[in-house]
C-alpha cells in the first residue's frame, strides 16, 4: 500500500492552489467575449445593483423630505413614445403647510368602459370626441402599481381586458388593484377648461404666516411684468439660475420653503417646485403641486423611453386663462440629471470598470484563440458560468427574506405583526430585503378575503406615512386602525 509523503502532500497543495487561481482567472476573463460587444446595453442593468440598498422612487405623499434622497438606476417601466421629455403625472396636491402638501378636497368618479374590438376604452373626458390622438404605450418592468402615470394631455386609457378605473377632480387616474403590465394612453390637445371660484381659492392657498414674505419675494422677481405666463417664466428661471440643486437637503425653521429662499440652501425638486408655487400664488396665478416621473432617457435599441426610479420628480402646473393648465419646470434639470449621475452607487462605477476591463481583455483573448469552435465554446461556458453566478447572488442577497420593517411608532409594528399572524396569511413568505412595503402588500392581497382588503389598504397607508415621514404616526390613528381590524375579524 502506497502512502503520501510530506513532499507529495506539498505538491498536491500547490496544484490545488494553482487550479483555483486558473479557475478564477478564467471566470474573470471569459465573460469579456460576451460582455464587450454589448457594453452600452449592459451598463444600465448592472448585476451588482443587487447589493445596493437604494430603492427610493415615486411616493404619493406630499412630505418635503429634509433627509438625503437615495437614488436607484432600476427601471420602473418603459414608455413607448417619440424621443423627448414627458412629465408623467401620478399625484396632484393643492394645499401646503409647514413642509407638507395635501389634497383639500376629493371627488371620485368611476370611468365607464367602452368596448372596441378586443380592447376596453376608458375616457377621462366623456363629452370630448377623439380626433386623431397620439397613442403611447406603457409597459411595467417592476411590479405594476395602482397609479396611472400619464401626461397632462391624456384623454383615454386602453386595456386588453375589463378593469375598474377611477379619477379625481385633478384628472389623476388610479385603480383598486395594480394595473396590467401593458396598456395604452391616448394623447390629445384638450379644450380650454375654466376654473370656478372654489377651485381658484384652493389653487391660491398660501400659509398666512408666510404670505407677506412670498408676495414680496415674487414681486421683486417679476418686477413690472403683469402677464401671468411671463411672470411664471421669470420666477421659474430665477430659481433655476440662482439656487443650487442637491439631493442632500438642509433646512432650518418651521417652513423649509422660507429657509430655502432666504438662505439659498441646496435643495431637490420637491422644494424647487413648492417654492415656485408659493410665489406664483402670491401673484394670483393658480398653481398646483404635481408628483410623478420625468421620462427622458431614450433607448435606441428598444425604441422606447426607459423610466427609472431615479426619474421620480416633482414639478408645478399653473393655470393661464388663454391656455389652461401649463406644466412649469422650476428645477435646474441639467444639474438634477448630472447630480443623479454623480451620486450613482459605487457599485455601478465598479461595474463600468469591469466592462472596460472586459473590452480590453477581449482583444487580448482574440490574439490567443484563433479557432472558431474554441471561440464559440468559450462563449457558451462564460455565459453559463455568469448566469449561474448571477442566480446564486440573487438567491443569496436579493431574495433573502428580512424580519420586516422598522417603523417609528412601535404600536403600529405590533398591529402589523398581528395582521400577518392571521390564519389566511399563515403560508406567506417574508418581506424581501429590496422589496418596498407597498410591493409586499400587493403580494399579500392575493391571500386576503375581500372583506379584509380595505383594512389592508388602510394599514399600508399608515405604515408608509409612519416610515417615510419625519414624525411617528399618532396613537389616535392607530386606535382607529385597531378598532377597524377588530370589526373585520369578527365578520369572518
Amino acid at each position: 500500500r502506497s502512502e503520501l509523503t510530506p513532499g507529495s502532500s506539498l505538491k498536491a497543495k500547490k496544484l490545488k492552489k494553482t487550479s483555483i487561481a486558473l479557475l478564477l482567472l478564467f471566470f474573470c476573463l471569459s465573460p469579456a467575449i460576451f460582455i464587450a460587444p454589448n457594453r452600452s446595453r449592459l451598463i444600465a442593468y448592472h448585476p451588482l445593483r443587487f447589493f445596493s440598498t437604494y430603492s427610493i422612487g415615486f411616493s404619493p405623499f406630499g412630505f418635503l423630505a429634509s433627509k438625503n434622497i437615495k437614488i436607484s438606476q432600476e427601471s420602473v417601466f418603459q414608455y413607448h413614445a417619440a424621443p423627448g421629455v414627458y412629465y408623467l403625472r401620478g399625484k396632484v396636491l393643492d394645499t401646503y403647510k409647514q413642509g407638507e402638501w395635501k389634497l383639500s378636497c376629493f371627488h371620485q368618479t368611476k370611468l365607464q368602459e367602452t368596448p372596441k374590438e378586443i380592447f376596453m376604452h376608458y375616457k377621462l373626458y366623456p363629452d370630448i370626441e377623439m380626433n386623431s390622438p397620439g397613442i403611447h404605450k406603457l409597459s411595467f418592468v417592476q411590479a405594476p402599481q395602482e397609479y396611472l402615470f400619464a401626461p397632462l394631455s391624456c384623454s383615454r386609457v386602453v386595456f386588453a381586458q375589463k378593469f375598474s378605473l377611477y379619477k379625481d377632480q385633478e384628472q389623476i387616474v388610479w385603480a383598486e388593484k395594480p394595473f396590467p403590465e401593458t396598456f395604452w394612453i391616448h394623447i390629445q390637445k384638450m379644450p380650454l377648461e375654466s376654473l370656478d371660484s372654489m377651485d381658484s381659492k384652493r389653487y391660491l392657498q398660501i400659509p398666512e404666516e408666510s404670505k407677506a414674505y412670498f408676495y414680496q419675494k415674487a414681486k421683486k422677481i417679476a418686477g413690472e411684468v403683469s402677464d401671468p405666463a411671463r411672470q411664471a417664466r421669470k420666477i421659474a428661471n430665477y430659481l433655476k439660475d440662482n439656487y443650487p440643486y442637491s439631493l442632500e437637503v438642509k433646512t432650518e425653521g418651521e417652513d423649509p420653503l422660507v429657509s430655502f429662499l432666504e438662505k439659498k440652501h441646496a435643495a431637490h425638486c420637491e422644494i424647487f417646485a413648492s417654492a415656485f408655487i408659493m410665489m406664483a400664488r402670491a401673484l394670483d396665478i393658480p398653481a398646483r403641486y404635481v408628483k410623478g416621473y420625468c421620462a427622458h432617457e431614450w433607448n435606441d435599441i428598444g425604441k422606447y423611453i426607459d423610466v427609472r426610479l431615479c426619474d421620480a420628480h416633482a414639478w408645478a402646473e399653473v393655470y393661464i386663462p388663454e391656455k389652461g393648465w401649463v406644466t412649469i419646470e422650476a428645477t435646474p434639470v441639467a444639474v438634477w440629471q448630472e447630480e443623479i449621475k454623480r451620486r450613482n452607487s459605487v457599485l455601478l462605477l465598479l461595474w463600468e470598470k469591469i466592462l472596460d476591463f472586459c473590452k480590453d481583455a477581449k482583444e487580448e483573448i482574440g490574439k490567443i484563440f484563433h479557432q472558431k469552435m474554441l471561440f464559440i465554446l468559450l462563449i457558451l461556458i462564460a455565459l453559463s458560468i455568469s448566469l449561474a453566478g448571477l442566480y446564486i447572488l440573487r438567491r443569496l442577497f436579493l431574495y433573502k427574506p428580512t424580519p420586516g420593517i422598522q417603523p417609528k411608532n412601535p404600536k403600529i409594528k405590533k398591529l402589523y405583526e398581528k395582521f400577518l399572524s392571521q390564519e389566511c396569511l399563515s403560508n406567506i413568505r417574508g418581506k424581501y430585503q429590496q422589496e418596498t412595503i407597498r410591493n409586499y402588500f400587493q403580494y399579500i392581497y392575493n391571500f386576503l378575503p375581500d372583506n379584509r382588503k380595505s383594512f389592508a389598504r388602510e394599514l399600508l397607508f399608515s405604515l408608509e406615512k409612519d416610515i417615510y415621514s419625519e414624525k411617528a404616526i399618532p396613537d389616535i390613528e392607530l386606535e382607529r386602525l385597531e378598532e377597524l381590524f377588530s370589526i373585520e375579524c369578527k365578520t369572518l
